[in-house]
């Protein structure tokens, strides 16, 4: 605890602010002042923490002048996160509560309205620090923008796309492990997409137009189908690079959710083929036979969905889902008898 009339700071000054695994019970002192013009370091130890998303109080004045500009610009204070570990942590100042604050795994949402649209631009991001995206961030995207990037994303990142597109500024654009959640409504375009170790989902509606697919290290994909169909993702160039691990098809996951699927009508019965994603060339010379080193799973599938299976077609330079729908179950003209029998055989003993 700290409940001093005055926190002056003065000189140098360095405050370390060390986590329990909840939080953080917050200093209150009530006046905050700077003497002369301090250097002040605040650094928030994360090593105890277990990773609950919140908005931490360190120190809660009652009177500042501080303002969240003075405090994360640089110059007079330096901010440092100690022990991250796999936490989104950025330290800010509140100026609506006069407070120190450490804002942890909290989802970061695009406003757009920066330089060229670009995400890593923080003016076009409601972060609490104000800066761009770092390490671990969830990124919400679902403005309807066009959001352009360069190199590599923010280390193991989330991004939910939300009628919203990703594309690349002229060049590549690396994944850099991170998950992305492309909703219906969604585009990923642009030129070169180095996937390095990422994890994509698309929904049913989903666009995937870039001029290069290259898939590198581990990386899973996972295409939940409509009620009906998958709309077919066409990227141009299917490329497997080398990055940690020497390129492989077998480093990939390809899953089919079938949450959504509805087709049981009876003129689906018997075989159905939907091509999930179309390609215009390959570099690699991948066949169906090397294929099939991948790894495959089927999520939701109903009762009368059967033998589904990923394959690559030769001709076509594309990933196809096949599968068998077969009829439901009618009760059997046995039991039906059985039934029939049973209500004669109760009426009678009634009379």
């Amino acid at each position: 605890q700290f409940t001093a009339s005055n926190w002056e700071q003065k000189g140098t000054n360095v405050f370390d602010f060390e986590l329990s695994s909840t939080g953080f019970t917050a200093l209150t002192p009530t006046t905050f002042n700077n003497s002369g013009s301090p250097t002040t370091t605040y650094t928030a130890d994360l090593a105890s923490y277990s990773g609950a998303t919140q908005d931490v109080t360190l120190v809660d004045f009652t009177n500042s002048s501080l303002n969240n500009a003075t405090f994360t610009g640089g110059g007079q204070y330096t901010l440092s996160i100690d022990n991250a570990g796999s936490n989104a942590a950025r330290l800010y100042y509140d100026d609506a509560n006069e407070a120190v604050k450490l804002s942890i795994n909290e989802t970061v949402t695009w406003t757009g309205g920066g330089t060229n649209n670009l995400l890593s631009n923080g003016d076009n991001w409601d972060a609490a620090d104000g800066k761009g995206p770092i390490n671990y961030d969830t990124l919400l995207i679902n403005s309807g923008d066009t959001v352009t990037h360069n190199n590599n994303l923010p280390f193991r990142s989330t991004i939910d796309l939300v009628g919203s597109e990703l594309t690349t500024d002229g060049g590549a654009i690396r994944l850099n492990e991170a998950t992305i959640n492309v909703d219906a409504a969604s585009t990923l375009s642009g030129n070169f997409w180095d996937l390095d170790g990422a994890s994509i989902v698309f929904e049913d509606g989903a666009q995937a137009t870039m001029t290069s697919w290259e898939q590198k290290d581990l990386n899973s994909f996972t295409y939940e189908l409509g009620a009906y169909d998958f709309t077919t993702l066409t990227p141009t160039n299917f490329f497997i690079g080398n990055g940690g691990l020497t390129g492989d098809i077998a480093n990939a996951t390809y899953v089919a959710d079938f949450s959504n699927f509805a087709n049981w009508s009876l003129s689906n019965l018997g075989s159905n083929s939907i091509t999930l994603m179309d390609f215009t060339s390959d570099a690699t010379g991948m066949t169906d036979a090397a294929f099939q080193a991948a790894t495959f799973d089927y999520l939701n599938m109903g009762a009368n969905i059967e033998d589904a299976m990923f394959s690559w077609d030769d001709g076509l330079d594309a990933i196809v889902l096949t599968f068998n729908i077969t009829a439901v179950p009618e009760p059997s003209s046995t039991a039906l008898l059985g039934l029939g029998g049973l209500a004669l055989m109760l009426r009678r003993k009634r009379s």
